[in-house]
């Protein structure tokens, strides 16, 4: 198996308290130290555990180790990892840990350390589908999963969050209408939020065509919603003015108007923000691409989900509010939490 600088990285940082990352990143001699500390926490940390006898671990090792290196790229790439490892364990530590240290670090390789085996999950045609490059343990028996993700400089564009398309894992001819009927729905969804983006004074209103008048067409109509999803805007490609699909435009970093001029910024983080706010959710308000997926099989109950065979529970929420009801009531009465709208 392939091995990668940052996981091992990351689990050699896992440790290091808080004020001390943050400190690297406008410190030169302190990020550096923090390469051989990472290193040597790797190499001798008996709370970094690996299921495969140690072989994850010394892959880990070999790959970021740069005694005796002469290679300067190797050496950027590595220090370009630090800088990856060192933001991404604060944040998953801000975001998922609730600013504590892990106990323990668990490496994922080929072969799974005994105490968190049970989380490697087959299913959907994948032998892991949990996807972890490393488990942190923490709180006695919590156990959170981090897939770790490249972006090496902040204009470049988002890596995946997911390496497989949603309809991975609803494959074969017992989900032949369940996909069908999230793909409309998706289309539908998109379809909206593009002839929005391009009504009088929003976003994309000077930027964006079709092949018919966008005001004209109903995207709640499957015809016409297809023709928006095909809407093209211009983006400047190796220099030059290429007309893409919006739904496949990847960045807005590159958006051009209809001369093929890249926009100016407050126009492309217009478009952004726009997007963005469109797959919000709130408390009380769920965003209508995900209130379209909730009830999948659409029995019009919740599913819980199995073991044996794998499948997914339904999502649910929790009630945002008190329900009071006065003592000694005498009589049953129906009522309906609606807590999403």
């Amino acid at each position: 198996m392939a091995f990668e600088p940052s996981e091992g990285l990351y689990a050699g940082l896992a440790f290091v308290p808080t004020i001390e990352l943050t400190s690297a990143k406008t410190d030169v001699n302190k990020f550096k130290d923090l390469y051989f500390v990472a290193l040597e926490t790797l190499k001798n940390s008996d709370k970094i555990k690996d299921g495969a006898g140690n072989q994850t671990r010394n892959g880990l090792i070999d790959v970021i180790d740069l005694t005796g290196n002469k290679d300067a790229k190797k050496e950027k790439e590595i220090y370009s990892d630090l800088a990856g490892a060192i933001s991404a364990t604060l944040a998953t530590r801000s975001k998922a840990l609730n600013n504590q240290l892990p106990s323990t670090v668990y490496l994922t390789g080929n072969r799974w350390h005994s105490d968190v085996e049970k989380f490697k999950v087959n299913a959907f045609g994948m032998s892991d589908y949990n996807s972890s490059d490393l488990i942190l343990k923490t709180n006695g028996n919590n156990y959170t999963g981090i897939s770790l993700k490249k972006k090496r400089k902040q204009q470049h564009e988002s890596p995946t969050m997911i390496n497989n398309a949603f309809s991975k894992f609803i494959e074969g001819r017992d989900f032949a209408d369940v996909r069908s009927d999230l793909d409309e729905h998706r289309k539908k969804f998109f379809a909206k939020v593009i002839k929005e983006a391009c009504e009088p004074g929003m976003p994309l209103s000077v930027y964006a065509r079709t092949n018919k008048s966008i005001s004209s067409l109903n995207p709640d109509n499957l015809t016409d919603a297809e023709i928006l999803w095909k809407t093209k805007v211009v983006r400047r490609k190796n220099g030059k003015p290429k007309q893409e699909a919006l739904i496949n435009l990847k960045s807005e970093s590159d958006l051009a108007d209809l001369t093929g001029n890249v926009l100016e910024p407050t126009v492309k983080d217009a478009f952004r923000k726009f997007v963005n706010s469109k797959l919000e959710s709130t408390t009380t308000n769920l965003n209508p691409l995900f209130k379209g997926f909730l009830d999948i099989d659409n029995n019009k109950k919740w599913s819980p989900g199995s073991i044996k065979p794998f499948q997914f529970a339904e999502p649910f929420f929790f009630l945002d509010d008190t329900v009071r009801v006065r003592k000694r009531w005498e009589k049953s009465v129906k009522f309906s939490i609606q807590g999403i709208k």
